[in-house]
Protein backbone atom coordinates (compact mmCIF):
# COMPACT_ATOMS: atom_id res chain seq x y z
CA UNK A 1 0.00 0.00 0.00
CA UNK A 2 1.13 3.58 -0.82
CA UNK A 3 0.41 5.87 2.33
CA UNK A 4 2.00 8.63 0.24
CA UNK A 5 -0.90 8.20 -2.24
CA UNK A 6 -3.54 7.55 0.00
CA UNK A 7 -2.39 10.32 1.90
CA UNK A 8 -2.34 12.62 -0.95
CA UNK A 9 -6.07 11.61 -1.59
CA UNK A 10 -7.76 12.15 2.09
CA UNK A 11 -5.63 16.50 1.60
CA UNK A 12 -7.68 16.62 -1.15
CA UNK A 13 -11.00 15.47 0.01
CA UNK A 14 -10.38 17.39 2.88
CA UNK A 15 -9.25 20.59 0.97
CA UNK A 16 -12.65 20.27 -1.41
CA UNK A 17 -15.13 19.61 1.48
CA UNK A 18 -13.29 23.29 3.34
CA UNK A 19 -13.51 24.78 -0.18
CA UNK A 20 -16.97 23.41 -0.93
CA UNK A 21 -18.23 24.50 2.88
CA UNK A 22 -16.83 28.05 2.61
CA UNK A 23 -17.85 28.75 -1.26
CA UNK A 24 -21.21 27.49 0.09
CA UNK A 25 -21.51 29.51 2.99
CA UNK A 26 -20.59 32.65 1.05
CA UNK A 27 -22.88 31.88 -2.10
CA UNK A 28 -25.87 31.77 1.10
CA UNK A 29 -24.27 34.97 2.29
CA UNK A 30 -24.78 36.54 -1.02
CA UNK A 31 -28.61 35.06 -1.78
CA UNK A 32 -29.58 36.37 2.35
CA UNK A 33 -27.82 39.85 1.60
CA UNK A 34 -29.87 39.72 -1.84
CA UNK A 35 -33.42 39.37 -0.72
CA UNK A 36 -33.28 41.41 2.48
CA UNK A 37 -31.95 44.12 1.40
CA UNK A 38 -35.25 45.71 0.18
CA UNK A 39 -37.34 43.84 2.66
CA UNK A 40 -40.15 45.90 3.92
CA UNK A 41 -39.69 46.99 8.06
CA UNK A 42 -42.18 44.69 10.14
CA UNK A 43 -44.51 46.27 12.32
CA UNK A 44 -45.65 45.54 15.81
CA UNK A 45 -49.07 44.30 16.32
CA UNK A 46 -49.68 47.82 17.92
CA UNK A 47 -49.27 49.35 14.23
CA UNK A 48 -51.80 47.20 12.21
CA UNK A 49 -54.54 49.45 11.22
CA UNK A 50 -56.97 47.10 9.18
CA UNK A 51 -59.42 48.55 6.61
CA UNK A 52 -62.96 48.31 8.91
CA UNK A 53 -66.69 49.05 8.72
CA UNK A 54 -67.66 52.44 9.41
CA UNK A 55 -71.11 52.23 10.64
CA UNK A 56 -73.38 55.22 10.10
CA UNK A 57 -75.80 55.29 13.64
CA UNK A 58 -78.70 57.46 14.39
CA UNK A 59 -82.53 57.53 15.13
CA UNK A 60 -84.44 60.15 17.26
CA UNK A 61 -85.28 57.43 19.55
CA UNK A 62 -83.90 55.49 22.54
CA UNK A 63 -82.46 53.42 20.67
CA UNK A 64 -79.82 54.27 17.64
CA UNK A 65 -80.15 52.45 14.51
CA UNK A 66 -77.55 51.31 12.00
CA UNK A 67 -78.74 53.18 8.85
CA UNK A 68 -75.44 52.52 6.67
CA UNK A 69 -71.76 51.13 6.58
CA UNK A 70 -69.19 52.18 4.16
CA UNK A 71 -65.96 49.98 3.73
CA UNK A 72 -63.49 49.50 1.43
CA UNK A 73 -62.69 45.90 3.16
CA UNK A 74 -65.76 44.62 5.33
CA UNK A 75 -63.60 43.70 8.17
CA UNK A 76 -64.64 43.66 11.94
CA UNK A 77 -61.55 43.59 14.38
CA UNK A 78 -62.24 41.23 17.49
CA UNK A 79 -60.05 41.10 20.51
CA UNK A 80 -58.09 37.92 20.57
CA UNK A 81 -59.90 37.36 24.15
CA UNK A 82 -63.06 37.18 22.55
CA UNK A 83 -62.26 34.75 20.52
CA UNK A 84 -63.22 31.19 21.60
CA UNK A 85 -60.24 28.42 22.60
CA UNK A 86 -61.65 26.30 20.29
CA UNK A 87 -61.79 28.41 17.32
CA UNK A 88 -58.01 29.49 17.75
CA UNK A 89 -57.19 25.56 17.74
CA UNK A 90 -59.14 24.93 15.07
CA UNK A 91 -57.57 27.42 13.07
CA UNK A 92 -54.07 26.69 14.05
CA UNK A 93 -54.91 22.70 13.53
CA UNK A 94 -55.98 23.62 9.83
CA UNK A 95 -53.21 26.42 9.09
CA UNK A 96 -49.78 24.99 10.68
CA UNK A 97 -50.68 22.41 13.44
CA UNK A 98 -46.79 22.71 14.23
CA UNK A 99 -47.07 26.75 15.17
CA UNK A 100 -45.79 26.28 18.42
CA UNK A 101 -42.60 24.26 17.77
CA UNK A 102 -41.19 26.07 15.09
CA UNK A 103 -39.99 29.46 15.31
CA UNK A 104 -41.86 30.87 11.53
CA UNK A 105 -40.77 28.64 9.03
CA UNK A 106 -41.10 24.35 8.95
CA UNK A 107 -38.64 23.32 6.37
CA UNK A 108 -40.44 19.97 6.34
CA UNK A 109 -43.56 21.25 5.32
CA UNK A 110 -42.18 23.06 2.82
CA UNK A 111 -40.72 20.41 1.43
CA UNK A 112 -43.67 18.26 1.91
CA UNK A 113 -45.38 20.66 -0.68
CA UNK A 114 -42.74 21.45 -2.89
CA UNK A 115 -42.79 17.29 -4.05
CA UNK A 116 -46.51 17.07 -4.09
CA UNK A 117 -46.51 20.40 -6.15
CA UNK A 118 -43.60 19.01 -8.52
CA UNK A 119 -45.36 15.11 -8.80
CA UNK A 120 -48.90 17.50 -9.39
CA UNK A 121 -47.00 19.57 -11.79
CA UNK A 122 -49.25 22.14 -10.45
CA UNK A 123 -49.76 24.23 -6.96
CA UNK A 124 -51.57 21.41 -5.11
CA UNK A 125 -50.49 21.89 -1.43
CA UNK A 126 -49.04 25.04 0.30
CA UNK A 127 -46.15 24.75 2.67
CA UNK A 128 -46.45 28.48 4.79
CA UNK A 129 -46.99 28.59 8.13
CA UNK A 130 -49.74 30.84 9.79
CA UNK A 131 -46.01 33.47 10.05
CA UNK A 132 -45.56 33.25 6.30
CA UNK A 133 -49.28 33.85 5.99
CA UNK A 134 -49.01 37.11 7.94
CA UNK A 135 -46.01 37.85 6.11
CA UNK A 136 -46.98 37.93 2.64
CA UNK A 137 -50.64 39.41 3.23
CA UNK A 138 -49.43 41.91 5.24
CA UNK A 139 -46.01 43.03 3.65
CA UNK A 140 -45.39 41.50 0.45
CA UNK A 141 -47.49 40.86 -2.97
CA UNK A 142 -49.17 37.53 -3.80
CA UNK A 143 -47.41 36.55 -6.35
CA UNK A 144 -46.27 33.34 -6.88
CA UNK A 145 -42.08 33.46 -7.48
CA UNK A 146 -39.02 32.07 -5.70
CA UNK A 147 -38.01 35.84 -4.78
CA UNK A 148 -41.16 36.31 -3.21
CA UNK A 149 -40.82 33.17 -1.16
CA UNK A 150 -37.60 33.82 0.04
CA UNK A 151 -38.37 36.81 1.56
CA UNK A 152 -41.41 35.60 3.21
CA UNK A 153 -39.21 32.99 4.92
CA UNK A 154 -36.61 36.12 5.87
CA UNK A 155 -39.49 38.24 6.93
CA UNK A 156 -41.51 35.37 8.86
CA UNK A 157 -38.16 34.51 10.77
CA UNK A 158 -37.85 38.32 11.99
CA UNK A 159 -41.44 38.68 12.92
CA UNK A 160 -40.79 35.44 15.25
CA UNK A 161 -38.07 37.14 16.57
CA UNK A 162 -39.67 39.91 17.32
CA UNK A 163 -43.18 39.31 18.06
CA UNK A 164 -44.78 36.53 20.42
CA UNK A 165 -47.09 34.03 19.15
Amino acid sequence: MNFKRVGWFFRSIFFLVVAGTVLGGLVMGLVFWHFSKDLPEIMTVNDYRPYTVTRILGGGGKEEELLGEFYKERRYVVPFEKIPDLVVKAFISAEDDKFFQHQGINPASMLRASIANFRAGQVVQGGSTITQQVAKSLLLTPERSFSRKFKEILLASKIERNLTK
